[in-house]
């Protein structure tokens, strides 16, 4: 055999793997999710088998967050849908009527888990002056229901397990890999819990002060209380009258730790640290990861426990 014929061989071999590759990529299950932490929890179990797309970017808030007309296309051509529901993403309604999709098979992930609602937990710490009320108020409108159910590593776990249903009602031959990769990681989740409920027991003070009650559902699995300053949003610095309630509830209460969120501004960080006398730590609520950072939600999740612990020892 000559070598223009044997390169010619080769070439054309190349071609027929490139086909295919290309093919098989256009062939795969294709899922939509909302936002970071449904991202992450789908991609973990989907795989390489799937082609798992975010809607949400870096610094995008779920609350605020309108599809882009390439969203809804994207949308479309997804077989699952997968969102966080109890009211986080107030768009989701309105956009699956809007898009011509009669074979989408759409996963609440809320469904799976007990809900709780606002007025089973509102400890929130109402500012007396008026004066500095925000019509952005960072503890949003979800109506009566909390749903920041992802950030209990038990809710997480019912999470992904509706997850895996979808993912094997669709795509049934993959079932193995899909639960294979599930197992992994409720293992992973409940190494978390167990973190969780073995800190507990060695807290001296169970309670914490954060700018948000995003931990409703960990503080009422675990049992301990949020003190949430109501109106204290990440990036606008406290008025003389919310630090005052601050140091009341610290004083109250002996607290040496308050949590605030990463979003939060180092300003406001300085600014209580300076004026309140206290320590802070953040925790991250996963809400604006992007899903190219190289952390994921078991990452994230175990240095919040971390410092949710030290905030109560």
């Amino acid at each position: 055999m000559n070598i223009k014929k044997l390169s010619a061989i080769v070439l054309a071999g190349l071609l027929l793997v490139g086909c295919g590759t290309a093919a098989d990529k256009e062939n795969q299950l294709s899922v939509v999710t909302t936002f970071f932490p449904i991202y992450d929890l789908t991609r973990t179990i989907a795989g390489d088998e799937v082609t798992v797309v975010n809607m949400m970017g870096s610094g995008a808030s779920a609350h605020d967050f309108e599809p882009s007309i390439q969203d809804r296309l994207t949308l479309e051509q997804a077989d699952i849908f997968v969102y966080n529901g109890a009211g986080m993403e107030s768009w989701v309604d309105k956009t699956l009527e809007s898009i011509e999709s009669e074979s989408i098979v759409v996963v609440n992930t809320s469904e799976a888990v007990n809900l709780i609602h606002t007025d089973d937990h509102d400890h929130d710490h109402e500012e007396e002056d008026h004066d500095h009320d925000h019509d952005h108020d960072h503890d949003h409108d979800h109506g009566d229901t909390d749903p920041h159910i992802w950030l209990d590593p038990i809710n997480a776990i019912a999470q992904a397990e509706a997850i895996l249903n979808a993912l094997v009602e669709v795509d049934p031959d993959n079932k193995e890999g899909y639960t294979t990769r599930f197992e992994a990681l409720k293992e992973d989740l409940l190494n978390l819990d167990t973190m969780m409920v073995e800190g507990m027991k060695t807290v001296s003070n169970p309670m914490v002060v954060m700018n948000h009650s995003a931990f409703s559902y960990m503080a009422q699995r675990y049992g301990f209380t949020i003190e949430s300053i109501s109106g204290i949003i990440p990036d606008t610095e406290p008025s003389a009258t919310q630090l005052t309630s601050i140091i009341d509830i610290i004083q109250e209460h002996d607290i040496q730790t308050i949590l605030m969120e990463t979003t939060s501004s180092q300003k406001v960080i300085d600014t209580l640290v300076n004026e309140v006398h206290v320590d802070v730590l953040l925790v991250n609520t996963l809400e604006s990861v992007s899903e190219g950072d190289t952390m994921n939600y078991v990452n994230i999740m175990k240095s919040n426990i971390e410092n949710l612990l030290l905030a109560m020892k």
